[in-house]
């Protein structure tokens, strides 16, 4: 038989409710709790925001970690978690911070934050939740703070600038008038220091696009960049994560504001064993990281990876006599073409893409009599091939593409580190950057990188009831 309960808001209570009895053993705030308890935050250098500030540090990084751990990333999202979320109540031992206290608090300590993501790493590695066979990069791109429409080209900036210097010049003709009152003046001195401070503003902005190359910069941002984020440009970042292959764990992460990942190969690949003390077996990546420098460099780190070639180094179908069929004779510094005949070395030129880098020539001398002449090359003078330093790297790669074992490990790219993502932007709601400026845009990823690992790691600490100061 059913029962209905119903509310006796008038009856008082003889004994208050334990808060302790409140809070189930398997709560996450238990878990964060036996967590920051597990850590030297000391050692990682966390500093308290203010003498009058509510709690320890270890209670405010308590406080923050229980927020993203449910999706909340504003510190008044925050704040209101802290007064009346029963789990925040339990962990912050009924402290209450405002929501400037838990700014200031990630403010003083964002340099702190990518030491504390390694500790989480470390954490999982000691877990055994980490193998390093196998791991995958990828990037993705995430909205800025600061709106699109914000954004100016040269043109809009200088006109700007030249807007302001006229205000700034129609103000000071009006405070330099004998006829102005003392209360009119004063407004008069603050809108002329606010078009100082805006025009100052706008120069930084100008000055920083210059000197980055782009079209558009939001002088809001200035680190911002202008990026594709599915089917239109928005002011973004682009944030990249290295993922084990056991346990989809996030080894290495950071966030850049260059649209392309072709520099980021070997720099992701180090962050790992800078993480974990140890590099990986073998990483893979897809096309967008494919730069002929990076793999060199790979090389000459002794780091094993495998990344998708772009299509056009080696196309499918009839190209029987594209530059990737030629093989290069390095003890007699030739080239060898589809039909035999041997393309001898001719001298270097600058490459018109990198002034400091030296290509060399081969050139066909069999062209007036070869039979495939047209189809090799249109050329008067035949065929020609230039080859750079990285040349020897990046045929080492496609050969070792054509092996069943690379092209198996390629297909499982996308189940290693894609789903990583998809969970960060719709499980965990995470789709755009609360902060200004790389340093804090940096310091908010390294934050949630941290949290879905704890939350990989807290269904361990659930069902197995660790005790993580051990481990």
């Amino acid at each position: 038989m059913s029962h209905e309960i119903n509310a006796f808001y008038s009856q008082g209570l003889l004994l208050t409710p334990y808060l302790e009895d409140r809070v189930p053993e398997d709560h996450p705030a238990r878990f964060i709790f036996d967590f920051v308890k597990s850590q030297d935050l000391a050692g990682l250098g966390f500093k308290i925001p203010d003498p009058d500030a509510a709690g320890r540090p270890g209670l405010l990084l308590s406080a923050w970690l229980y927020g993203y751990f449910h999706n909340v990333y504003s510190t008044r999202g925050l704040e209101r978690v802290c007064l009346m979320d029963l789990g925040a109540i339990w962990l912050l031992d009924w402290n209450t911070p405002d929501h400037n206290t838990l700014w200031r608090f990630i403010d003083k300590n964002k340099d702190l934050i990518e030491g504390l993501f390694k500790k989480v790493t470390l954490l999982a590695s000691d877990m055994g939740q980490i193998e390093l066979a196998l791991q995958a990069l990828d990037g993705t791109k995430l909205r800025s703070k600061v709106s699109t429409r914000s954004c100016c080209n040269k043109e809009k900036l200088q006109q700007m600038i030249g807007d302001l210097d006229e205000g700034i010049k129609e103000v000071m003709d009006a405070i330099e008038s004998q006829h102005e009152t003392e209360e009119r003046e004063a407004r008069l001195t603050a809108e002329l220091r606010n078009h100082e401070v805006r025009k100052a503003k706008m120069e930084l902005a100008l000055e920083e696009l210059e000197k980055a190359g782009c079209k558009k910069i939001n002088p809001n941002d200035t680190d911002a960049r202008m990026m594709k984020c599915g089917k239109t440009n928005e002011s973004a970042y682009n944030a990249q994560v290295v993922v084990d292959e056991k346990s989809g764990i996030i080894v290495a992460q950071t966030v850049v504001n260059d649209e392309n990942d072709t520099r980021m190969l070997t720099e992701m690949v180090e962050k790992v064993k800078e993480n974990l003390g140890e590099k990986p077996a073998e990483v893979i990546a897809d096309a967008g990281y494919y730069s002929p420098e990076e793999l060199m460099k790979a090389e000459e780190k002794k780091l094993e990876v495998i990344l998708n070639i772009p299509k056009q180094m080696v196309p499918e179908g009839k190209h029987d006599y594209h530059k990737s069929k030629f093989s290069y004779g390095k003890e007699k510094n030739v080239f060898i073409c589809p039909e035999g005949k041997e393309l001898d070395y001719r001298g270097t030129k600058r490459d018109r893409h990198n002034k400091n880098m030296q290509l060399k020539i081969y050139r066909c001398r069999f062209y007036k009599d070869c039979p495939k002449r047209d189809e090799c090359s249109k050329s008067k003078r035949g065929r020609s091939i230039e080859m750079g330093p990285q040349h020897e790297a990046v045929m080492r790669q496609i050969e070792k593409q054509k092996e069943l074992e690379a092209k198996e490990k390629l297909r499982k790219r996308k189940t290693i580190v894609e789903r990583v993502f998809a969970q960060i932007k719709w499980n965990m709601g995470f789709v755009r950057f609360m902060y200004i400026g790389l340093a804090k845009v940096k310091a908010q990823f390294a934050l949630v990188c941290s949290v879905y690992n704890l939350k990989k790691i807290f269904k361990i600490w659930r069902e197995n009831k660790l005790i993580l100061a051990s481990i």
